[in-house]
């Protein structure tokens, strides 16, 4: 036969882990009355009896509120600390307010951002960088199109030039000295 749990009887509160009266300061969880020692964080396993305030859990366990945090409150993508209050969500990742920006540069976006492979946000030049699309020479994206590259760095054809006479290298023949392009003529009389 099940135990009905009755919260009062006679206008006492009674513990619903002992079943007994309770006589002292107590702790009201779940719509239960509890003994704070008969009440423990379902992580730590520390009672109440401090005073320390209870939080229930997503999973309908009682817990305090540090380890709350550690268990459900999220956590800032940047910073790794837990987020109380406002909180930006972008793609997979939430982030206090002060810590949404840039993940290159670390400028506060203007109400535009874009979400990389990596889930974090990126400033527009830096998300294109990022993808291997932003022009060494224009400094623009390279959105539609053609693209060239030398090295690590992307060109728009019409911006892939000599370095010196800048003379369009797109299709031709060129040479590359510090990491920058040259046409024949001026790596020849410059460099060669």
């Amino acid at each position: 036969m099940a135990f009905n749990y009755q919260p009062v009887i006679n206008g006492i509160p009674v513990c619903f882990a002992c079943k007994q009266y309770i006589q002292e300061p107590h702790l009201v969880a779940f719509q239960m009355n509890w003994h704070s020692y008969h009440l423990i964080c379902n992580y730590c396993k520390r009672d109440f009896t401090s005073g320390q305030p209870l939080v229930e859990g997503q999973d309908g366990f009682a817990y305090c509120k540090e380890c709350f945090n550690e268990a459900f409150a999220p956590k800032c993508g940047k910073c790794d600390l837990v987020i109380e209050g406002q909180m930006i969500k972008a793609g997979i990742k939430t982030f206090h307010p002060a810590c949404f920006t840039c993940t290159t540069c670390e400028k506060e976006f203007g109400g535009v951002f874009f979400t990389a492979d990596d889930g974090f946000p990126y400033c527009e030049k830096h998300y294109y960088q990022a993808q291997g699309l932003w022009c060494a020479d224009c400094q623009s994206a390279i959105i539609a199109g053609k693209m060239l590259t030398m090295g690590d760095k992307s060109y728009h054809p019409a911006c892939f030039k000599c370095n010196l006479c800048k003379e369009k290298l797109a299709g031709r023949e060129y040479y590359e000295y510090s990491d920058k392009p040259y046409c024949k003529m001026c790596y020849l009389k410059y460099y060669g």
